[in-house]
């Protein structure tokens, strides 16, 4: 299956008709309309529709409600029941509908759902949606079901009113323990091929659904002074881990298809990575000659090889579900083990005795997959900061022992700071479109130049003081990485240019200081590049000399340039 996602995926479709809307209503009105129930006798066809899996006309007949009344603004749009739209989340991403639909029919139904997901979110909101209840997680939720079975309470009736497998036992928010097993989870498939790959195609357009939801609703639960009662803030209460939910929370952030990532946030769904069989005749296998003494043994050497390159990653995995399965054995050692390095499943460890979680060689070069899995990250982060800044919160962070701003961006240190230098790079450097936004960054910048940086010339801020050219230039331009390594002078360097690239784009450099700037610029940029000459001159680096360290190399000199770019050019 194609690792790429359909130029007609849910996600296109439903921000088209979301986009449609929009620009069909005017600025003066309302950004969000009231949202109103359905009618008892049209509730009634859609649960009889769902109860039928006739998800395509439950889907299209919604889908028709809420465009009837996009012409008359003051109708109230027809939103379903909160259990009805929990179901709809988890067909838009249910392996029966996504990678074993097996037709295109069923596939269309996970398209049309997340589509209408979008519409009812960017129409009414979540908050007028009540989506805070539709996709809250309910694994461990005590209300659920008495000993006996029966509902706990009425509001929890809603398990009896669609009596299918996909609000119970197989619905998303029944499955996943928290909102971060299954952030942690999708990140894991982005970064790992085969059939996690196929899986990131459907979490993807899931994830940047879930993510709009959660930063339209904490904005406007902002705006009226009820940000206790935000999706955000529900998930980070209800993440699995107590007091080293912090913790937890940034690990699924960073999940990197690991093998301790992967051990901690498996699959969501039973046997989730398996696919659908392919239609057709079996082929039948040649004939294969066996003849010992002629030492002719068939394919008998080709199933030791395979079994051994499990043994070579550590253990083997079922291709079905996913999970670590029994070693194999086999009776004579193969020759690819004598070509070929052995991969190794623990925790390596870099030049600078960083800890980095990786599967193996691929993982290490690929780091945390593809830039739509760096953009969702950074979104992540960019919550999570709003979470921590917000005053109202922080009695209440408190109980829960959630940290403040100073102790959340130590914890983003801690994780980006071993990140190797492209998947770095990726995180620092200003993205184009959502991310972390540029006050934001520019205080992680500081964060970890203050980190990185030679402890003697830079001093820790407590507070997260916008950032001036002066403090640019005497604390942090004109210096190297305090390490030993090259890769850090290339970090360093990236962090300066961000942070001087976000000044320049701000107007905050007069052009009478541009002469002055470059002096101190071009000062660090041979400290740096001076620094890394030296240890490309020891014996240590000829021996231990690596594609990654040139890379490092070019890296630090591009950026270099870069800045110099941005001085001459664009300081006016």
């Amino acid at each position: 299956m194609s690792s790429r996602v359909p130029t007609s995926s849910p996600l296109s479709s439903a921000r088209s008709s979301a986009d449609t809307y929009q620009s069909a209503t005017s600025q003066s009105q309302p950004q969000y309309r009231p949202a109103s129930p359905l009618p008892f006798e049209l509730l009634q066809h859609i649960q009889v529709y769902l109860e039928e899996n006739l998800f395509s006309q439950a889907l299209r007949f919604l889908l028709s409600l809420i465009s009837a009344t996009t012409s008359n603004e003051k109708k109230g749009v027809p939103v379903p029941p909160f259990d009805y739209l929990a179901v709809f989340s988890t067909l838009a991403v249910h392996p029966n509908l996504t990678t074993r639909a097996s037709n295109p029919d069923k596939l269309a139904q996970s398209n049309t759902a997340l589509r209408l997901l979008w519409m009812i979110n960017n129409t009414t909101g979540p908050v007028n949606a009540s989506l805070s209840d539709a996709f809250r997680f309910r694994r461990y939720d005590d209300k659920l079901s008495t000993r006996n079975g029966s509902p706990a309470d009425d509001d929890d009736a809603w398990r009896n009113r669609i009596t299918i497998t996909y609000a119970d036992k197989d619905s998303l928010f029944n499955l996943a323990d928290d909102f971060w097993a299954v952030v942690g989870w999708a990140l894991n498939c982005s970064c790992l091929p085969g059939p996690h790959a196929t899986r990131w195609n459907y979490w993807l357009p899931w994830l940047e659904y879930m993510l709009d939801t959660l930063e339209t609703d904490w904005e406007l639960r902002e705006q009226a002074g009820t940000c206790d009662q935000s999706l955000l803030w529900q998930y980070i209460k209800s993440a699995d881990g107590g007091n080293a939910r912090r913790r937890r929370v940034l690990r699924a952030t960073f999940a990197d298809g690991g093998g301790s990532a992967v051990k901690e946030f498996r699959p969501i769904f039973p046997k989730e990575l398996k696919e659908r069989k392919q239609e057709g005749k079996q082929v039948r296998k040649p004939d294969i000659k066996v003849d010992i003494d002629e030492e002719i043994f068939g394919d008998y050497m080709e199933e030791s090889e395979s079994s051994t390159d499990n043994e070579e990653s550590g253990q083997a995995t079922d291709p079905l579900s996913g999970q670590p399965s029994k070693r194999l054995r086999t009776r004579t050692p193969s020759m690819r083990r004598k070509a070929t390095p052995r991969a190794s499943k623990s925790r390596l460890t870099d030049h600078e005795g960083s800890d980095v979680s990786t599967a193996d060689e691929s993982t290490m070069s690929s780091g945390l997959g593809p830039p739509e899995s760096i953009q969702i990250r950074l979104r992540l982060l960019q919550l999570l900061s709003s979470v921590s800044a917000h005053p109202e919160l922080i009695s209440s962070a408190r109980e829960v022992n959630w940290p403040d701003l100073h102790e959340l961006y130590t914890l983003f240190v801690e994780f980006i700071r071993p990140l190797p230098l492209p998947v770095f790079q990726q995180f620092i450097l200003p993205f184009k479109s959502k991310g972390l936004k540029p006050e934001s960054r520019m205080a992680l910048c500081e964060f970890l130049l203050q980190r990185t940086l030679d402890s003697d010339h830079t001093s820790k801020v407590s507070t997260f003081e916008p950032m001036t050219l002066d403090r640019l230039v005497q604390q942090y331009l004109p210096y190297a990485s305090g390490k030993n390594s090259i890769e850090f002078q290339a970090k360093v360097s990236i962090l300066l240019e961000s942070v001087l690239r976000q000044l320049a784009k701000d107007n905050n450099i007069a052009s009478h200081q541009k002469d002055d700037l470059l002096d101190v610029l071009e000062e660090g940029i041979e400290t740096r590049e001076a620094k890394a000459n030296n240890i490309r001159g020891s014996s240590k680096y000829k021996k231990a000399a690596s594609k990654d360290e040139e890379f490092a190399v070019a890296i630090l000199q591009e950026s270099g340039k870069r800045m110099k770019f941005v001085v001459e050019h664009l300081v006016k």
